[in-house]
């Protein structure tokens, strides 16, 4: 992930959040600036390592179980999807999708209700091994019927087979809240997001045009946030 902090009127930069303040009330703004990236990058980092943390325990949950068997298991596992994923505020959804995009499990219900994924994008690149797609854009949610991004892991076989995929749902509007602890009303300059490594924002407040919200990621974040493969960054 990258998580941005800025003044809507400054230049793009990634090596400096503006051009080298000339006045003390230029200097004050870029240390909030700086200093409300740090917040918004820590509690990304955060956030990103308690999913890791989740998912991970839900393949463990899963180890040994194929399609058929998470299928005949469903009523159990919806408990343990619940369990597990009910503390957490940022999650609407802890679901498992079969190799075909249907819908096996899920947090949200029992009997689990006929949802595929098959022509969503996120799960094609996962079936392709393509690392981008396991932070997915902005969607209505299939399972959890509200406005999320998914991260998901896919799931082999012993023999490499693609198998199936563990996808947590996450609220945008949890990290829209969280950024606005720190700007509140008087910083209508300064405007809070993440977006995924790619530039696809994932949740702002104070929403700049799309143009604004990109840059090179840093490295750093990069190695902490796996496997995820995000980043996280200021300016």
């Amino acid at each position: 992930m990258r998580c941005w902090s800025r003044r809507s009127c400054c230049p793009a930069s990634t090596s400096r959040l503006w051009p080298s303040p000339t006045t003390a009330r230029e200097k004050d703004a870029a240390e909030a600036v700086a200093r409300n990236a740090r917040v918004a990058e820590e509690h990304a980092l955060k956030v990103f390592d308690l999913n890791v943390t989740l998912n991970e325990r839900i393949v463990d949950l899963l180890d040994g179980l194929d399609p058929a068997a998470i299928r005949r298991d469903g009523a159990a596992i919806h408990q343990r999807l619940k369990s597990m994923s009910g503390g957490y505020p940022q999650v609407a959804a802890a679901s498992v999708f079969g190799p075909d995009g249907k819908l096996l499990a899920t947090s949200c219900a029992f009997p689990v209700p006929d949802v595929s994924v098959a022509t969503r994008e996120d799960f094609g690149g996962l079936r392709n091994n393509r690392t981008l797609e396991q932070v997915s854009c902005i969607m209505i949610g299939r399972v959890a019927g509200e406005t999320v991004f998914n991260t998901a892991v896919a799931r082999r076989t012993p023999a490499g087979k693609f198998d199936s995929i563990v996808s947590i749902a996450l609220r945008p509007l949890y990290f829209n809240a969280f950024y606005k602890e720190p700007l509140g009303d008087s910083s209508p300059s300064v405007s809070l997001g993440l977006t995924r490594a790619d530039g696809e924002v994932l949740a702002w407040f104070r929403r700049v045009r799309p143009s604004e919200c990109r840059s090179r990621p840093p490295r750093r974040c990069a190695r902490r946030i796996a496997p995820a493969a995000a980043a996280a960054s200021s300016r």
